[in-house]
């Protein structure tokens, strides 16, 4: 009898955003947009759901997990907190241009960024993200 034998090494590829932690006081701009540096920020919950999957399927197929993350500089020191999580590498895209961008600039931004990076067998994301629930990132970097 033979078996065949096969290795799979995958390249998954998480998104995550820094969200304002609702169970403490949550300070707004005067345009109303959420003061980053004022407000405790998480790591937004889907994405760690999204974060927890790329785990598992790493300790199946092998190969590694990068996380990407677009997101304010403040957000350095919690991004840090994805390597905790399981990522082998973690990309910051930070700019002051970014400030405020809508959930298609968002999804332009992190597309264009992956797909700079070498192949991904898998881009994994989130449902939503606790604090905009638009659910529109993920798919429209699909397009």
């Amino acid at each position: 009898i033979t078996f065949e034998s096969r290795v799979y090494i995958m390249h998954i590829i998480v998104t995550v955003k820094p969200v304002p932690n609702f169970n403490t006081p949550v300070y707004y701009l005067k345009n109303l947009s959420v003061d980053r540096l004022r407000t405790e920020m998480v790591l937004n919950p889907d994405d760690l759901k999204a974060m927890r999957l790329a785990k598992e399927l790493r300790s199946v197929y092998g190969g590694s997990i990068t996380a990407i993350s677009m997101a304010p500089e403040s957000a350095g020191g919690l991004l840090r907190k994805l390597f905790a999580y399981g990522a082998d590498t973690v990309i910051h895209i930070t700019d002051p241009s970014f400030i405020g961008s809508d959930s298609y600039a968002t999804s332009y931004v992190l597309s264009k960024v992956i797909a700079f990076l070498p192949k991904a067998e898998m881009v994994i994301s989130g449902a939503r993200s606790m604090d905009g629930e638009t659910g529109q990132v993920a798919p429209s970097m699909a397009e």
